[in-house]
């Protein structure tokens, strides 16, 4: 006969049968882990490949100097230089030079003298022109010195721009007639002044 303590007792299962549900869970988590890094590795071979490619920079094209095959004047009286067009001429005096295109058309005059006076003074002073006085002119720039430009003024018969520049005790007035190509010539003219230097 059995004792009561052993008809109600559980039937205990084996320890092998308690690690199976464990190694369910585990083979179940490794197939999805294949299984989505299946997917990603697919998906990542069908993109195109981007190659960290280094794109050269064009480098930049140097702008030619339009004044390269100009001709220079230099003068030691006037103590400065100057860059023409080669099918330009100049004419030169002691106090003075002009450049003058083939069709005389184009006539740009630089005088020069020794001065004291500041460029207001020297402008209000010797100015021939009522329209040209220190207060109405435009800063300009000469060489990196302070200079004053009268554009398109009524002097003269067909008017003119002047401009005035005083560098080491040397008062120098650049004119040209603004006659009606004159729109024509001003970027020669501007190109012409950007070559302007004093030789002190």
């Amino acid at each position: 006969p059995q004792t009561p303590s052993q008809i109600n007792s559980p039937v205990e299962k084996p320890k092998s049968l308690k690690i199976i549900p464990f190694i369910i869970v585990i083979i179940i988590l490794i197939l999805v882990g294949i299984g989505v890094g299946t997917y990603v590795l697919g998906t990542k071979k069908s993109q195109p490949a981007t190659e960290n490619k280094i794109v050269a920079q064009p480098s930049p094209t140097p702008t030619p100097d339009p004044t390269a095959n100009w001709k220079t004047y230099n003068s030691t009286t006037s103590k400065l230089s100057v860059k023409y067009p080669s099918d330009f001429k100049l004419v030169s005096s002691v106090s003075s030079i002009s450049i003058v295109n083939n069709a005389g058309d184009f006539n740009l005059t630089i005088n020069s003298e020794p001065t004291n006076l500041d460029i207001n003074s020297y402008i209000d002073q010797k100015s021939l022109c009522v329209d040209i006085n220190s207060k109405s002119g435009k800063v300009y720039k000469i060489d990196s010195e302070n200079a004053l430009r009268f554009e398109a003024t009524p002097c003269g018969q067909t008017g003119s721009t002047h401009i005035y520049v005083i560098h080491n005790g040397i008062a120098y007035h650049l004119q040209i007639p603004t006659q009606a190509n004159y729109d024509s010539y001003l970027t020669t003219l501007d190109q012409i002044l950007s070559t302007f230097q004093f030789s002190n």
